[in-house]
């Protein structure tokens, strides 16, 4: 016997979740990510619903949340996220500051004179950036992935070489405490952990 979907109307989803389903689309994204919320329970959403929902302006597919942008996305006529002069896709908070920002180039990340990847607190700080070349993390002599914490030290660095973390004589990642003094030390190659160093307790 056939179960009945309920219709479940928008739902107030935490500013994450729009976020990500802002990012990959489509219904079966609504799906997964309703699902993993407690007590909601199985619900699904009709296509009329999910259109409501997302709008388009010219080349840039804009969602929206409470009249305000939460996310667009640029894509070509083939449906490719990609763009020359800017970021791709540009995530906000409800506050209208940046959350993250993206460079793509033919749907894979990619930049070449700064990171594909910008992620922000929501007082405007940097929180993260990454480095593609293809879809790949990947930078010459300098990290791939670097976090900060909210006081704009660096929270951790990470180098990558093709995807891997991977670092020639030196640490492929290291930690850092809040007031910037590290904490800890891993070296990598070619993706597999060499060994691991503990610099020392928080001062």
């Amino acid at each position: 016997m056939n179960k009945r979907k309920r219709e479940l109307k928008i739902p107030e989803l935490p500013l994450e979740l729009w976020a990500m389903v802002g990012e990959v689309g489509g219904p079966e994204v609504w799906l997964v990510l309703i699902r993993s919320i407690p007590d909601m329970g199985r619900y699904s959403l009709r296509k009329s619903t999910q259109k409501k929902m997302k709008t388009k302006f010219g080349k840039w597919d804009i969602f929206k949340k409470e009249g305000k942008i939460i996310t667009k996305t640029y894509r070509l006529p083939n449906g490719k996220i990609h763009r020359e002069d800017g970021p791709a896709s540009i995530y906000y908070y409800l506050n209208g500051n940046k959350w993250e920002e993206l460079w793509f180039k033919d749907d894979k990340r990619h930049r070449n004179d700064g990171p594909a990847y910008i992620k922000y607190y929501e007082n405007g700080n940097k929180k993260e950036e990454r480095w593609y070349t293809g879809g790949k993390k990947h930078r010459e002599d300098e990290p791939a992935s670097i976090h900060y914490y909210c006081n704009g030290n660096k929270t951790a660095e990470r180098w990558f070489k093709d995807d891997k973390r991977h670092r020639e004589d030196d640490p492929a990642m290291i930690k850092y405490y809040k007031n910037g003094n590290k904490m800890k030390e891993w070296w990598y190659k070619n993706g597999k952990r060499m060994t691991m160093r503990v610099i020392g307790r928080y001062q």
